[in-house]
């Protein structure tokens, strides 16, 4: 079970990155599409991902009923190391920051059909997951759709 263990804190740790950058990109978004990008984009996207990030904690946890999963120190350190990764938001003009995005977003989505593969190995996905996973995959193909409508608006 540690290496499931591993995955699972892993995957939390990705959303909790996914998270925390597009909050970044809410705060420093700017330029003539500020209030869009703003509001409409990344405050949607990070406001969105802290509730999928709370059931997501809860999910897996129910699943492992392993506490050292969800471990804040844990997770936290986990997602340093992603952080460092990736690239900043400082300093990116829209188009850039919307790119990034993007690609984090795609990513994600390879990540989530990763990790709900591990979980049907395992035979640990229960219905509820499947639907879980499902849905966040659901979310992230909009949040995409989203960022690739932005980048293409500002390379016309």
């Amino acid at each position: 079970m540690k290496d499931l263990s591993e995955t699972m804190t892993d995957y939390i740790a990705c959303v909790k990155t996914l998270h925390d950058w597009f909050h970044s990109a809410h705060i420093v978004a700017k330029g003539k599409s500020f209030a869009g990008d703003h509001i409409h984009i990344y405050g949607r996207i990070y406001e969105e991902l802290g509730e999928q990030l709370d059931k997501t904690f809860e999910k897996i946890l129910g699943l492992s009923n392993d506490e050292d999963i969800v471990c804040p120190t844990y997770v936290a350190h986990r997602v340093a190391d992603k952080m460092q990764t990736i690239p900043t938001t400082a300093n990116k003009d829209g188009l850039m920051l919307a790119s990034i995005g993007l690609q984090l977003i795609m990513s994600h989505l390879r990540n989530t059909d990763l990790f709900f593969k591990v979980l049907e190995e395992n035979k640990i996905l229960s219905l509820g997951m499947n639907d879980f996973l499902s849905a966040h995959c659901n979310q992230l193909e909009g949040y995409a759709y989203l960022l690739q409508q932005r980048v293409k608006e500002n390379l016309r």
